[in-house]
């Protein structure tokens, strides 16, 4: 499956290099921002493309486009 998934930000999040509240934060998006899906887990996080590779942003927060 080719077709890229696009998420909005609902809140302003912190973007973290593992799927956990404990993991380094590497960046922080702004409420509306828009992100590439990866994968929604089901652990509560969503995978998405980061310019340095992949990052992970809690779900809570994503709504899917």
């Amino acid at each position: 499956n080719s077709t890229k998934k696009e998420g909005k930000l609902t809140d302003t999040v912190n973007v973290r290099k593992n799927s956990s509240t404990s993991a380094d934060i590497i960046g922080i998006l702004n409420k509306g921002s828009e992100i590439e899906v990866i994968e929604q887990m089901n652990n509560g996080w969503t995978k998405i493309k980061h310019p340095n590779g992949t990052a992970y942003v809690k779900s809570d927060f994503v709504e899917m486009q």
